[in-house]
Order: C-alpha cells, then sequence, then structure tokens
C-alpha cells in the first residue's frame, strides 16, 4: 500500500482535511520522524523538513508546489529564554534544541552567527538548560513554563528581518520512481486538501483543531492567515536563500 508521511504539529493541519480517495496509508509524525522515514524510503511522498530536501533529492524530488511558508512571525517556532540571547551565545550556555526540529535548529544557527558571530551551543537535555527552541504545539503550549521567560524570540521574524523573504520550513516531496499515474493521483489529493484549506470554511476546521491544541480562537484565526499550505514564487526565492546557506556551510545541525 502506498505510504504517505506528513508533520503532525498545526502548521500542517491543511494536510489533514482531506483524505485520499485512492489505497495509501497516510500517517503524521514528527519532522525528525518524516526524515527518518523518507530517509529509509519508507513512504512514497512526503512532507519533509526543507533541511532535508538536497540530501534526499537523489531519491525524492518536489511534488507540486506544497508544503508550509510563513512570511514573518508566526509563534509556531520560537526561542525562548531567561537571557538575552547574545550573552547566551557568548558564555556558551547550552541551547536545548527539540528532538522533533530538523529545520529550525540550521535555520538557529545561521541566524546567530549572522548577526552575533557566535555559533549556539546544543543540548539534548532540557532540563541542563534556560534557553529552548521549540517548534509547533510545544511553541504555542501556553502552560509550558518558558511561555514566561523574559526573551522570546519568533524565527521566521528573525529571518525576514535578516533576508526580507518568506521562509520554507517543509516541503511535499515524492519518490522519483513512483509511476505518473500515481504521482498524479499525490497532486490531485494535495490540492484538493490545500484548496479547501484556503475556504472559510476549512480554515475554521482548522482553526477548531488547533484551539483543542491549546490556542484561541484569534490566535488560531491570526495564525493561519499567516501560514501557507501553498508554496508561491516569493517562497521560493526564500528556499532558494537557504539552500544557498545550505552549500555555502552557513547551517549546521546538531553535531
Amino acid at each position: 500500500m502506498l505510504r504517505i508521511a506528513t508533520i503532525d504539529n498545526l502548521s500542517a493541519q491543511a494536510y489533514q482535511l482531506k483524505t485520499p480517495d485512492f489505497p495509501c496509508s497516510l500517517t503524521a509524525q514528527s519532522p525528525s520522524a518524516v526524515y527518518t522515514m523518507a530517509q529509509r524510503e519508507g513512504c512514497a511522498a512526503a512532507l519533509l523538513p526543507v533541511a532535508r530536501i538536497r540530501e534526499l533529492a537523489p531519491i525524492y524530488a518536489p511534488l507540486g508546489h506544497y508544503g508550509i511558508a510563513c512570511r514573518g512571525a508566526v509563534f509556531s517556532v520560537m526561542l525562548f529564554s531567561e537571557s538575552p540571547l547574545e550573552e547566551v551565545l557568548k558564555a556558551r550556555q547550552p541551547i536545548f534544541v527539540t528532538q522533533a526540529s530538523q529545520t529550525s535548529r540550521q535555520l538557529l544557527y545561521h541566524l546567530c552567527v549572522e548577526r552575533y558571530g557566535y555559533a549556539p551551543v546544543w543540548t539534548e537535555e532540557e532540563e541542563e538548560s534556560k534557553t529552548r527552541l521549540l517548534i509547533g504545539n510545544d511553541a504555542v503550549n501556553g502552560d509550558r513554563i518558558e511561555q514566561q521567560w523574559p526573551v522570546q524570540v519568533d524565527l521566521g521574524a528573525w529571518w525576514l528581518a535578516s533576508t526580507g523573504k518568506p521562509f520554507v520550513y517543509a516541503q511535499w516531496v515524492v519518490q522519483k520512481k513512483l509511476d505518473e499515474t500515481v504521482k498524479t493521483q499525490l497532486s490531485t489529493w494535495l490540492e484538493k486538501t490545500v484548496s479547501y484549506s484556503e475556504t472559510a470554511e476549512g480554515v475554521k476546521a482548522m482553526v477548531n483543531a488547533s484551539c483543542a491544541l491549546g490556542l484561541d480562537v484569534a490566535m488560531a484565526t491570526e495564525y493561519y492567515a499567516k501560514v501557507s499550505a501553498r508554496i508561491h514564487e516569493e517562497d521560493e526565492q526564500g528556499l532558494a536563500c537557504f539552500f544557498e546557506m545550505q552549500e555555502a556551510g552557513l547551517c549546521r545541525n546538531i553535531a
């Protein structure tokens, strides 16, 4: 059976709205888990973190112009700290980065080096750090202690201020070896669910789902006004900029 992997957080709600009308298994997982599944060729199509697009390019190709894009602040990729970030970086204090993330850690690395001239020191132990990078549902969860910390930085806003471009966090890809008929089926489903997400009814469904995760109606409505499931020409420019930084060695993963 055809296996499809999407991301399980609120930014990918558009891909939960319409079930594919062909035999398949659709699973929603963390960005890191989706990458692992794709790396093992365990899925025909995936909403792949863009940090891994170039790595898996021999196997996967973009599937239309669909993904997760934003322009500016969307409060779902957030850095929280008890101290000013420059002080944290200078003192080489560890920054906790959620293991669910693939792209945001590379983005944070580049932004820190570009603005402050210091590379972040990562830790995988949350309790060791008072500076934390959270994504998706964790970033907007008002019950988390980080929401009370004085320093709160939205990486989408920081990227926009730095480059003047939107940022793409994930993009749909498909295995190159698949039959063209299957690729067409996948593209048709994506267009159907994305088009529905752009209607008033679709937005309401996404807002309702996000409220169940802890957002209020106003915040959820604002969020889906800023997050796009359709990758436009300007988004492609931002993605190309990120790929150029990867090529130049200006982004780093956790060691």
